[in-house]
């Protein structure tokens, strides 16, 4: 393949997988969803590229502050970080995987340092919008344009293998595996933690029943983020250009079997199980994978009668 890098973004009105790129015999789907009107986006659209014999995709979703009387800036700051750090993350790995020596490069700590380029990449964004000086100091404080990012390589090995590194921060889901095998999640969500402590602090007697129990809760977990101490399971880290957001940030890799799919998603579709994505896996076409993971978090919620991610952004690279 050539050494030259190659973009690939589409955006579709349905999260319908375009199905429309190869790489290695396999078939990349990428899918870009805004379904709620009164909120802008705030998922990047997924980076995809092809850098010599090299895949690289990137999925980031972004986090903006409910302000006053829930409204959301827009254009949105969180989309902003999120598609800076997709973008700047990809253009950091394409930059080395070009090099003749970049297969003594690809490492775990390769994907550490993209990750962290995308860190740089917001804090600029955030000293340019002048965030922290738009909200009250009390209400809010170090509420900054943020984003989750999960960002993947995947190099062919040997006897149609695959060598896949990545690198994550927040809560997107990188899930490796097949429908006969199952699913192996391979990066760590913190959504259960936050949520945890949101209840912890709505539940907590001083401020029950004082109309103020859901702004402490938004200001008391949003001061855990980028804690200097990540062992504190109330801890959670997003990219906000912070120094300490890096402590966060978590890579691996794994070696994958021919008949192995690559799933990497936003967090609209968390209720759905990897149970279920397997057997969706093994009975429905891949560019339609996406479509029916949808749909039936959008029956989950309908049931619960809760409301649903109105962003959704997603890769799936198909077996070999």
């Amino acid at each position: 393949m050539s050494a030259e890098t190659r973009v690939g973004l589409r955006i579709d009105p349905f999260p319908e997988a375009s199905g429309e790129m190869l790489f290695d015999n396999r078939q990349i789907c990428t899918a870009h969803l805004h379904i709620r009107t009164g909120k802008p986006m705030e998922d990047a659209v997924p980076c995809v590229a092809v850098v010599g014999d090299c895949l690289i995709c990137a999925v980031a979703d972004g986090m903006t502050r409910k302000v006053i009387q829930g409204y959301y800036p827009d254009p949105s700051p969180a989309f902003q970080a999120a598609t800076l750090a997709v973008g700047s993350c990809t253009r950091f790995l394409a930059e080395r995987l070009k090099e003749e020596t970049y297969e003594t490069l690809l490492t775990q700590k390769l994907l550490n340092k993209a990750v962290c380029a995308a860190n740089a990449s917001v804090g600029k964004l955030n000293q340019q919008l002048h965030l922290y000086k738009e909200v009250s100091p009390k209400k809010l404080h170090k509420d900054l344009a943020a984003t989750s990012l999960t960002v993947i390589v995947l190099k062919p090995e040997p006897k149609g293998k695959s060598h896949l590194y990545f690198g994550h921060i927040t809560d997107s889901r990188l899930l490796v595996g097949n429908g006969k095998r199952g699913l192996r999640l391979l990066t760590p969500t913190q959504t259960a933690r936050v949520t945890t402590y949101k209840r912890r602090v709505r539940q907590n007697a001083p401020f029950l029943g004082q109309g103020r129990s859901d702004d402490h809760a938004r200001f008391m977990y949003r001061l855990t983020r980028n804690n200097s101490d990540p062992s504190n399971d109330l801890c959670w880290g997003a990219l906000t250009g912070e120094k300490n957001a890096e402590l966060y940030i978590t890579t691996g890799e794994a070696i994958l079997a021919p008949e192995d799919a690559v799933l990497l998603m936003t967090d609209a579709t968390n209720h759905v199980d990897n149970i279920t994505i397997a057997s969706c896996l093994s009975s429905i076409p891949y560019n339609q994978i996406f479509s029916s993971l949808f749909s039936i978090e959008l029956m989950f919620h309908q049931f619960r009668k809760t409301e649903l991610d109105p962003d959704f952004s997603g890769v799936l690279i198909s077996p070999r």
